[in-house]
């Protein structure tokens, strides 16, 4: 009876194992290189930043509001290391006691000069709310001085016409948020943050010489 045959391992496919058992062995040194080269720079760059020159900063000690007045127990000054934080960051508190947050901070948070009311850089379009418009309204538009209002403040706006009767007044803006409250004699102007249509209310309103005022919504608790 023939015995079976068997294929042979043949010099042309022992050739071909031992290129790709090559290949594999060269693609993996290439990688293990690639990384060792990737983890040496990383930790270069992570010691520099750990040991580089320390700085004083000042940072938040709490979560602080949009709008609110800073004083020196909301701050803290850390000795960090340069390149971890902006070159325009605050190094003392007397440079900002008082001054008007104009981005909300949170706990541990750096403060710097593009954060506060009326800093060099600061965009009014960025402090309108989503949906919101932001329109100037002069104070002499309003029929009595409002209450004293802060910024971040929520207000009613209602306008009357002038000999008319009292049914046919009403609030025309509501829920309005005040962004920018007046500064000083030379700026008496108020900005608010209104709906598209509230605003075009309120500039007919003006234009019709409507009376506006400005009523100041109860804290909700």
């Amino acid at each position: 009876m023939p015995q079976a045959k068997y294929p042979t391992t043949t010099p042309d496919w022992q050739s071909s194992v031992r290129r790709r058992t090559w290949f594999y062995t060269v693609v993996a040194f290439l990688f293990a290189i690639l990384f060792a080269v990737f983890y040496y720079k990383l930790n270069v760059e992570k010691s520099e930043l750990l040991t580089g020159d320390l700085v004083p900063a000042l940072f938040a000690v709490e979560d602080i509001d949009l709008g609110t007045a800073l004083s020196e127990e909301m701050l803290e000054i850390k000795q960090v290391p340069s390149q971890s934080v902006p070159q325009s960051s605050f190094r003392f508190k007397e440079e900002v006691i008082g001054k008007v947050l104009y981005y909300p901070l949170t706990a541990n948070e750096v403060l710097t000069p593009e954060k506060l009311v009326g800093s060099t850089g600061s965009l009014l379009s960025q402090r309108c709310p989503p949906g919101k418009w932001c329109i100037n309204i002069p104070e002499a538009w309003l029929v009595a001085p409002p209450p004293r209002i802060e910024i971040g403040d929520r207000l009613e706006i209602a306008a009357v016409l002038p000999g008319r009767a009292q049914d046919e007044s009403g609030y025309i803006a509501t829920d309005v948020e005040i962004i920018v409250v007046p500064g000083d004699l030379n700026n008496r102007s108020y900005i608010f943050a209104v709906s598209d249509q509230e605003a075009l209310s309120l500039l007919f309103a003006h234009a019709n010489d409507f009376k506006i005022m400005v009523v100041l919504r109860p804290f909700q608790r």
